[in-house]
């Protein structure tokens, strides 16, 4: 009875595991990944309207679409002949009021003298200091008529970030415009951004890269990025957090055009959520519909098989594999190829 024992567990490989036979080796458990890859798409670092802030006539238009705007910002020019008008009728107040007041001024030196040699009454001194008065307030009304003035005239001039691309422009020369009229939408192609939705493990892993590497397979380029907006808010329904990626200068360097909609791919490298290990298909044992790996000392340890591990080019097929007493960098044992073995001996 002892000898049919005996015999039952050494063909089962309980007593001489297959760790001792010929065409072993030992072989280092690996952590586990998981590979996320994400996809967006370029849009401009900023966007904005450019609004007339004055109604008229558009007299001209400095940039078409996909045109940047010019040093000083100007975008188009709106008609200003009745300010202008307005202004050169207070400018000539302004004078008349100016040569009033040196009159008064005169007259009110001239009461003050009388007045101390007690040749004049005082009420003429006062009447006199009332007037000068008066001119001084007009003056000084007028004076503030002409700042508003000039400060309309030159909202004549419609006016947007220098270096912004026109994305889209409403409006032609000749053309009627008013108040609040959006007349072009401009965008700052200098920096471009990937919006992302990210979890929060995976918002941890981009922080912690000074760099992230980036691809963008329409124009076979590779090149880095950086966080660049983080939004504290929180989505419900995806459960992730939206953040902007803005593509480093070196990368904006060697793009053959800077525009929107490119496609940027991010592919980030996080642990296997499950706590997962890699090891060697072949160190796998399956008995009993349990699965069981043989350590480098011939003990032997049951482990949950997650599922197959993606190719690592290695030529050997992983595994993912848990188990409580399992840790990266443990030794266990793996046959070897039969080819290696065959060609051994």
């Amino acid at each position: 009875m002892l000898s049919r024992i005996l015999f039952f567990l050494l063909m089962s490989g309980w007593i001489f595991p297959a760790s001792l036979h010929a065409g072993t080796t030992t072989c280092a458990v690996r952590p586990s990944f998981v590979e996320t890859r994400f996809s967006g798409f370029t849009r401009p670092r900023a966007e904005l309207d450019i609004i007339s802030e004055v109604s008229g006539r558009c007299l001209s238009v400095e940039a078409d679409i996909g045109q940047p705007l010019p040093g000083d910002g100007l975008f188009a020019t709106i008609d200003s002949l009745f300010t202008r008008l307005e202004l050169s009728t207070i400018l000539n107040k302004i004078q008349q009021n100016r040569r009033q007041l040196r009159y008064e001024q005169q007259e009110v030196d001239r009461y003050t003298s009388l007045v101390a040699s007690q040749a004049s009454a005082r009420a003429l001194l006062d009447a006199a200091v009332l007037r000068r008065d008066q001119v001084r307030l007009t003056l000084e009304g007028l004076e503030t008529e002409k700042q508003r003035l000039e400060e309309l005239l030159a909202r004549h001039r419609v006016l947007g970030p220098p270096g912004y691309l026109v994305m889209a422009r409403h409006v032609e020369p000749g053309q009627w415009v008013t108040t609040g009229q959006p007349l072009a939408r401009a965008g700052d192609f200098r920096t471009l951004t990937v919006p992302l939705a990210v979890t929060y493990t995976e918002f941890q892993a981009l922080e912690q890269m000074e760099k992230i590497p980036v691809s963008l397979p329409e124009l076979n380029l590779r090149g880095t990025a950086s966080l660049y907006r983080i939004s504290p808010g929180f989505d419900p329904l995806s459960r992730k957090t939206k953040i902007q990626l803005a593509l480093d200068l070196e990368t904006m360097a060697r793009l053959p055009v800077r525009r929107g909609g490119l496609r940027v791919e991010l592919t980030l490298r996080l642990p296997d959520p499950l706590g997962g290990l890699l090891v060697p298909a072949p160190a796998v044992e399956e008995r009993y519909k349990e699965h069981w790996l043989t350590r480098a000392d011939h003990t032997r340890i049951r482990v949950i098989v997650l599922g197959p591990a993606p190719d690592d080019h290695s030529g050997t097929p992983m595994l993912r594999v848990s188990s409580p007493g399992l840790h990266a960098g443990d030794q266990v044992i793996c046959p070897e190829p039969a080819e290696k073995t065959s060609r051994d001996r």
